[in-house]
């Protein structure tokens, strides 16, 4: 559907005296493919004052963040990714000042959230095409100097999402169904996915801590949930504690709708290794159903303790692991899957006292080749350590010794808190 400039203006018009935020939000996403080919002239420009100036003073209002996105879409449309980004920003801005000076009224937080949206994923560009010009200009000149700041655009964005998030909070006297402060789990996503990008996790716990302390923690939509227990979930899995981990993982994937299918497999991708390292391995239908066939081979390792087939798993789905950011975690799973083998042949020797080497030579057979006997006991050290086996190594002897109750010797691993 094509529309016209003036019309689009007029549509504009329409949503702000209706306050039709949503129709509004809508009209403004640089997402909706429908709009994409506008691009206004001077007289369409001229128009949109002329609009404004014989507007009551409510919609007048909504005039600089207006003309400054109009500016940002034509940059767009002429690729200048770098203009539309500072309009869009000043746009943004305007729309900040205009929601704190409305008093006791909430109805244009979609357009604040379609908008930061927007500012993010345009300072993902930006940032991405000064790398590539950086890159350029050094292959060019191995001597040449310049800013090398690749995150500029996204530390731009923080700022001015910080500034929002900062007058939603301090509206605490409006009345609850008026409240701006239904705003701020969304402006948190919005800095989290920065942050995450940007390697700067740790400028998410106070953020984290105004949420937990607001009282609204469990009423705000549930969408914005979703994404913010996702990543509290992915900050708790870089702290360690798994438990926790996993308890927001799970939240997000049951209560993302089934229609969201991407979205439900990117939160698979955590919680499935957070889960096996507590223990918990996930069905090979779930594995297919979510096309997570490189999960399904490691799961596939470390249950038959192959160490080999662990290794070789590893560095064929070396690049999906990584690009995921899961494959620190993975490597973790080393540990389970040497208890694993070591468990298969404590059974096949049917004894409580091992000898080393007979674990040395296992694990030669699957071409551990650097292994050697204090290779071996240091291993077996660190999984005594963690509880995952119940036993302890003689050295007089040379030997590990367990329980003659395996199940003892060789606890589940889900009633172990992973270390």
């Amino acid at each position: 559907m094509n529309i016209s400039p003036n019309r689009f203006i007029d549509e504009i018009f329409r949503s702000l005296m209706t306050k039709d935020a949503l129709s509004l939000a809508k009209l403004l996403s640089f997402k909706n493919h429908q709009y994409r080919s506008i691009y206004f002239s001077d007289e369409s420009l001229r128009y949109l004052t002329d609009k404004f100036k014989n507007s009551p003073n409510e919609i007048y209002n909504w005039s600089e963040a207006i003309n400054y996105y109009i500016l940002s879409r034509n940059s767009i449309y002429k690729q200048e990714y770098i203009n539309a980004f500072d309009f869009l920003n000043k746009s943004f801005k305007c729309l900040v000042d205009l929601i704190k000076d409305a008093k006791d009224e909430n109805w244009q937080l979609p357009v604040l959230f379609r908008m930061s949206v927007d500012l993010r994923l345009l300072a993902s560009t930006c940032d991405t095409r000064q790398k590539q010009n950086y890159d350029d200009d050094q292959e060019k000149d191995a001597n040449a100097e310049g800013s090398n700041n690749q995150d500029l655009y996204a530390e731009k964005t923080a700022d001015a999402l910080m500034a929002s998030f900062r007058n939603l909070c301090t509206d605490t006297r409006s009345e609850s169904h008026v409240s701006k402060r239904w705003g701020m789990m969304h402006i948190v996503n919005q800095l989290f996915k920065i942050y995450f990008k940007i390697n700067k996790i740790n400028l998410c716990n106070p953020l984290k801590r105004v949420i937990e302390n607001s009282g609204l923690k469990d009423l705000f939509p549930r969408s914005h949930q979703i994404v913010y227990k996702f990543y509290v979930g992915r900050q708790a899995m870089f702290e360690n504690d798994y438990n926790t981990a996993a308890s927001y993982f799970e939240y997000a994937f049951q209560n993302c709708p089934n229609r969201y299918i991407k979205n439900k497999k990117i939160i698979l991708v955590y919680l499935i290794p957070v889960n096996m390292l507590r223990g918990y391995m996930p069905k090979q239908d779930l594995l297919l159903k979510y096309d997570l066939k490189p999960f399904a081979e490691i799961v596939s390792a470390v249950k038959q303790g192959n160490i080999r087939k662990f290794n070789q798993d590893m560095i064929e789905y070396e690049d999906f692991f990584i690009d995921s950011g899961v494959y620190l975690f993975l490597e973790k799973l080393k540990m389970t899957t040497y208890r694993n083998l070591f468990k298969t042949l404590a059974k096949l020797l049917n004894t409580a006292q091992i000898p080393i080497e007979a674990f040395v030579n296992i694990l030669k057979f699957l071409e551990e080749d650097d292994m050697d006997n204090d290779i071996c006991q240091c291993i077996l050290s660190n999984l005594i350590y963690e509880g995952k086996i119940k036993g302890y190594i003689s050295h007089k002897h040379n030997k590990l010794v367990i329980s003659r109750d395996f199940k003892v010797a060789f606890p589940r691993l889900s009633t172990i808190n992973p270390v």
